[in-house]
């Protein structure tokens, strides 16, 4: 027997998901609000009920975007990286844009872990124009091709 009825399962399941969409982690959410169900019953609820773990993984989404937002913001905000002093010079504030370098990286890491197709760094990697699509005939042809080429060069 649940603690919670449904209403409130789906109402706690609700706000959590919320919580996710603004850009907040899931074991942040749990840990710091009452409303909400201990770490084991969230993920039981993500197994086990109807829906939930397809709407956890649209919050998810969203909150990838909201990260991504989050990187434009801060690349974007420059009013802590220069200052005029009252005789007019102008300083560069060398560890406001550090931080700012920091804050982006570190979404940016996240962002690639969390969804690697779409954020992730691509690897660029070529074949010389041969086809990567080979039987394994050609597969099987192309290999003692090049072991005879290695051995008239050794």
């Amino acid at each position: 027997m649940s603690a919670y009825t449904d209403e409130e399962v789906n109402e706690m399941f609700s706000n959590v998901l919320k919580r996710i969409e603004s850009g907040e982690s899931v074991k942040f959410i749990l840990d710091n609000y009452s409303d909400t169900p201990s770490r084991d019953t969230f993920y039981k609820w993500l197994k086990e009920r109807d829906g939930f773990a397809d709407n956890y993984a649209r919050a998810c989404e969203v909150r990838e975007e909201q990260i991504f937002d989050d990187i434009l913001t801060i690349a974007d905000e420059n009013n802590a990286d220069v200052s005029v002093s009252e005789d007019g010079a102008i300083k560069i504030d060398g560890n406001a844009i550090q931080r700012s370098k920091l804050k982006i990286d570190a979404r940016k890491w996240v962002l690639s872990k969390m969804n690697p197709k779409k954020y992730g760094d691509k690897l660029d990697v070529t074949t010389n124009g041969d086809s990567v699509n080979m039987s394994e005939e050609e597969r099987q042809k192309r290999i003692n091709e090049l072991l005879l080429k290695a051995k008239s060069n050794a």
